[in-house]
């Protein structure tokens, strides 16, 4: 009997020591959550420090779930008609007032979507969705249907972390992107060719890999694909499809739009394609060919799920190399959601959090083009480094400075919006940290390596206060993730 629990302890023993070798350090949890999400406050840092690797991977992986937590605007769910004869007929001021409530909608979409971001329990789903956002664009501006837009962010969330293939499919049929690349209107006597180039070119297979010829078959197979007028959905018109033999990819047939997805996902290169785009996503802005070629067999072996694919790009040794930490630029979303998340700000009116990200760059649903937001060493320039620390100062200041760009004032803040513009008190955050008394802590959770301004890191009380926070985000490593 001794023998016996001498031998259950041993065990036990050997399973905490090896727990604690293998538990990860607070640096690699840091990154780990900055990559994945928008960075991480102490307590979740602490708590993915205790965990193994890959433990902490599949956490993550497991937990994403595409329930949100914040209710969309009411009016997001009123049915939809479109009354082309209507506005054909309506007057310039009945006109602009359409225009301006929808505008209005836009704004509460963005703010809903920003608040959603803030608050989820789930930031790997939100980041994802923004990925797909980024990937498959479409944008208001174009559309004028707020509704439209919000179905399609319903659509990347609920695919955030499943098939990619299945993503392209109903991607194919959302009315939104149907709208934006104007395939709507497309018949077999006048194909539209923009929706099958940015299918090919930008959102499955990329340059190269496809001719023109491919691009015009493609079109043809897309035929009345259209919007149905009355709902807003998906609605096929047989009598504008072109049903005849179409040549796509080496292939010969009577091909639509399904087949000629199907076709493309044979494709090697489209497995490719996606993991080089991950790749700057989440590692580095330097792709490893052998490793993409390597995760791009992985993802085809598992029919395109893309939680395989995250697990293994995650657990590889060049997402772990410390020398990736950092490397990477925050978005205005990273660094306005991060910001509001480590340091537990409530949301009060989503509307003034979207107009910050606008004025910082990154418009929600309304990217600068099909090819979407370029991101990279394009996120900062020296006018929009000192729009970033504007936006500090006024949220922890309070001290008034304007959120407007001399070289464009349209997204200053309205008045309307003003009231709900308050000053931030940081005195909470800092207190947390009282007990410790180790200030290194909070320059962990601030910053993803050592500032480059010393002196913002030094305090002559030994305490960091207001001010010493603020320094420690003016510091340039406050950018990176």
């Amino acid at each position: 009997m001794l023998r016996i629990m001498s031998h259950i302890l041993l065990v036990l023993l050997l399973l905490v020591v090896s727990g604690a070798v293998l538990a990860m350090p607070d640096a690699e949890a840091r990154h780990l959550l900055s990559r994945t999400g928008f960075g991480g406050d102490a307590e979740e840092i602490q708590y993915y420090s205790t965990l193994n690797y890959e433990h902490a991977v599949a956490h993550l992986l497991e937990q994403s779930n595409v329930k949100t937590e914040m209710s969309p605007p009411a009016w997001l769910f009123e049915p939809l008609k479109i009354d082309r004869k209507r506005m054909k007929n309506a007057s310039v001021e009945q006109r602009k007032a359409f225009r301006m409530e929808q505008r209005k909608k836009g704004l509460e979409l963005k703010g809903w979507w920003y608040a959603e971001m803030v608050n989820t329990d789930s930031p790997f789903t939100e980041k994802m969705t923004l990925f797909w956002h980024n990937h498959f664009t479409s944008s208001l501006q174009k559309i004028k249907q707020p509704i439209l837009l919000y179905r399609q962010n319903v659509l990347f969330r609920k695919y955030a972390l499943g098939n990619f293939k299945e993503l392209t499919h109903a991607i194919c049929r959302d009315s939104a992107m149907l709208g934006y690349l104007d395939n709507f209107k497309s018949s077999k006597q006048a194909p539209n060719e923009n929706f099958a180039r940015e299918l090919l070119e930008l959102f499955a297979l990329g340059e190269g890999n496809y001719t023109e010829l491919d691009i015009k078959e493609a079109a043809r197979a897309f035929t009345g694909w259209s919007i149905d007028r009355n709902t807003g959905e998906f609605r096929f018109y047989k009598q504008r499809h072109d049903f005849g033999k179409k040549k796509f990819l080496g292939k010969s047939g009577a091909f639509n739009g399904e087949d000629i997805v199907n076709i493309i996902f044979e494709q090697p290169e489209t497995a490719t394609f996606l993991v080089n785009k991950l790749w700057l996503e989440f590692i580095s802005e330097s792709p490893n060919k052998a490793e993409i070629d390597r995760l791009a067999k992985i993802f085809r072996a598992n029919n395109y799920e893309m939680k395989p694919l995250m697990h293994e790009l995650l657990i590889s040794k060049d997402f772990r190399r410390p020398a990736n930490y950092g490397r990477l630029i925050k978005s205005p979303v990273d660094f306005i959601v991060g910001t509001l998340r480590i340091f537990e700000i409530p949301v009060q009116d989503g509307r003034v959090v979207a107009f910050a990200g606008a004025h910082l760059g990154q418009n929600l649903f309304d990217p600068p083009n099909v090819k979407g937001w370029p991101g990279g060493n394009e996120w900062i320039t020296s006018s929009s480094l000192l729009s970033r620390q504007q936006l500090l100062e006024r949220m922890f200041r309070g001290n008034g400075a304007e959120m407007s760009n001399r070289a464009n004032g349209k997204f200053a803040l309205p008045k309307i919006l003003r009231e709900n513009d308050r000053k931030v008190d940081l005195r909470p955050f800092i207190e947390r940290f009282i007990k410790t008394h180790d200030k290194q802590k909070i320059i962990n959770v601030l910053l993803v390596e050592d500032a480059i301004n010393v002196s913002s890191t030094t305090s002559a009380t030994g305490k960091l206060n207001t001010n010493d926070i603020l320094a420690l985000m003016s510091d340039p490593i406050y950018q990176l993730k």
